[in-house]
């Protein structure tokens, strides 16, 4: 779980030129902007930093997205201390390009920092901290738990109490996120960002629900590591949580609709017509959502655009590079038709089963 903010973002930013200054005056490697030249297969590789606050370790190299984490601690170390955690960190991402594999601290990993001229100080440098995790405060589990309660009675049968108890969660969700101080001071507010389902590649039931996720407050985006594809949720953490939550359970959800969808008609079948009908669910529930949102009042109105300003602000931090992209597609009319009507009417219910927890919550759009 990656974390952000205005003052997170500008460490990430001197890590990045600290890593950059490393690989060009101690490793003589060429860099280029937000890459470098790796001379043995003449290839360039990105110089990504994320900071995270979730583990361990005060570091880490990633082979699957080829990144570098580094803890939030790292932000009160002293300078060397400093410097030689991000060495140590760059000679895993060496050893990784040389070999193929990511080494803890065998013979390969020694053996490169004492080739560079980097001594025990580096090749031991990995320090650990008390493992501790993103809690959430007393307010938000609260919040939480509300909202879990008021989302089983919106599958009652009993259409007034559901309505009611979907809006009261709605009316819930935004009023937590006015309350957060970052709606008053940006720079203090701490963002999360988690990676879900994983694919060889962009499907369209993961852009279906990329486009539903995006109804809960959250930006989402799709990120491709060497061998797969997924998606990327950042926002406020209580907000992120939910949308984890819902794209998992739709990740099933939209499977389980497709076939009772092809048992109803017999007609539909094929990748086109399964593909149709996934974005007509995320249409459906779309629309759903902006007419809900047109329905508000004036005050709501214009807290909703506050809380999507900030959003989309963030998001620009977060993506300064980020290029909308859109794909053209085969489509059945029918199919995609039959979708936008279930969409519409699709509800996201925990499961009560005792006592609540963070993986089981879910909440209806907004």
């Amino acid at each position: 779980m990656h974390i952000y903010s205005k003052q997170i973002i500008a460490f990430a930013s001197k890590l990045k030129k600290l890593i950059q200054t490393i690989l060009t005056h101690e490793l003589d490697v060429q860099v280029a902007q937000n890459h470098f030249y790796f001379v043995d297969n003449h290839s360039y590789y990105p110089i990504k930093v994320v900071i995270y606050n979730d583990r361990s370790s005060l570091g880490y190299f990633d082979p699957e997205f080829l990144e570098l984490g580094f803890h939030e601690r790292l932000m009160d170390l002293q300078t060397d201390i400093l410097c030689n955690i991000v060495r140590h960190e760059i000679a895993h991402y060496f050893v990784y390009l040389i070999s193929g594999n990511v080494q803890a601290h065998g013979s390969k990993f020694k053996s490169f920092c004492n080739v560079v001229g980097w001594g025990k100080e580096v090749s031991d440098a990995a320090m650990y901290i008390e493992e501790e995790s993103f809690n959430h405060t007393a307010e938000e589990c609260a919040v939480m738990r509300k909202i879990q309660k008021l989302m089983s009675l919106s599958g009652s049968s009993n259409e007034n109490e559901a309505e009611q108890a979907m809006l009261k969660a709605q009316d819930l969700l935004l009023k937590h996120n006015l309350e957060k101080p970052s709606l008053i001071d940006a720079n203090d507010e701490k963002w999360i960002l988690k990676r879900v389902l994983k694919e060889k590649r962009r499907t369209t039931k993961m852009s279906a629900i990329c486009s539903i996720l995006s109804t809960f407050f959250v930006s989402v985006v799709f990120n491709r590591s060497q061998d797969f594809v997924c998606l990327q949720i950042l926002g406020a953490a209580v907000n992120v949580d939910i949308a984890e939550y819902v794209a998992l359970f739709l990740d099933d959800e939209l499977e389980r609709l497709w076939l009772n969808c092809k048992k109803q008609h017999k007609s539909l079948q094929g990748l086109v017509a399964k593909n149709s009908f996934f974005s007509g669910i995320a249409h459906g529930y779309c629309a759903k959502a902006d007419a809900q949102k047109n329905a508000c009042g004036p005050a709501s109105k214009q807290a909703l655009m506050c809380i999507e300003g900030m959003l989309m602000d963030m998001t620009k931090l977060v993506y300064p590079t980020l290029k909308n992209t859109k794909g053209t597609r085969k489509l059945c009319p029918e199919s995609e038709a039959i979708g936008h009507g279930i969409g519409q009417s699709l509800t996201i219910n925990p499961g009560i089963n005792g006592p609540a927890t963070q993986s089981e919550l879910a909440l209806t759009h907004f």
